[in-house]
């Protein structure tokens, strides 16, 4: 028996999911927490809260090209006034996948100040190892900020009488006293 197959499983077992498959989700997970721990470990900073059913993430690094669509095709974009880039990650609490399909928001404040400086609506991000969501900003200096996280419903049609009613709720979180550098990487 392998360490993974000691913990308890994630959800119920049902008509859609058996003990063998609900282990291979939360293999999925463990998998995918682990390239999210690779990712912090390079950005040198984020964290993690449980809210719900999902477990909130976020990383920051500095701002950076990536391909955007523009006119139907692909053009790469490096950052032009922005200056860090924020990635937040949402996944299944009790398994560790990653949830797409969500509308994800920050809004950034002065730490400790409740004057907003910006909200912003991170998209889907498709990464060589890391889905997440995020997008590059500008923020006026390198410093600590607090970052309110909103992240909505999951409007999909699911499988699993047991295990499918989740995500049916928006939720917020905060985090506090987050340290944001600005810089740029160019492609």
């Amino acid at each position: 028996m392998s360490k993974s197959d000691e913990r308890p499983l994630p959800g119920k077992t049902s008509k859609e999911a058996d003990r063998k498959q609900l282990r291979l989700a939360r293999d999925q997970g463990d998998a995918f927490t682990k390239s999210l721990e690779a990712m912090r470990e390079e950005a040198g900073r984020g964290k993690s809260i449980k809210v719900q059913d999902y477990m909130i993430s976020y990383a920051e690094e500095n701002a950076e090209g990536m391909y955007e669509w523009t006119n139907g095709q692909l053009e790469w974009r490096n950052p032009d006034f922005e200056n860090c880039h924020l990635e937040i990650t949402v996944q299944d609490s009790q398994d560790g996948r990653f949830i797409p399909y969500l509308d994800v928001s920050v809004s950034i404040f002065p730490s400790g100040d409740d004057e907003q400086l910006l909200t912003v609506k991170l998209p889907f991000l498709w990464h060589p190892w890391l889905f997440h969501y995020g997008t590059n900003i500008a923020i006026p200096e390198s410093g600590n900020y607090d970052l309110l996280v909103s992240v909505s419903e999951l409007k999909v049609n699911r499988h699993d009488h047991e295990n499918g009613q989740r995500y049916t709720h928006p939720v917020e979180t905060l985090f506090t006293n987050v340290p944001l550098t600005t810089g740029q990487k160019r492609n």
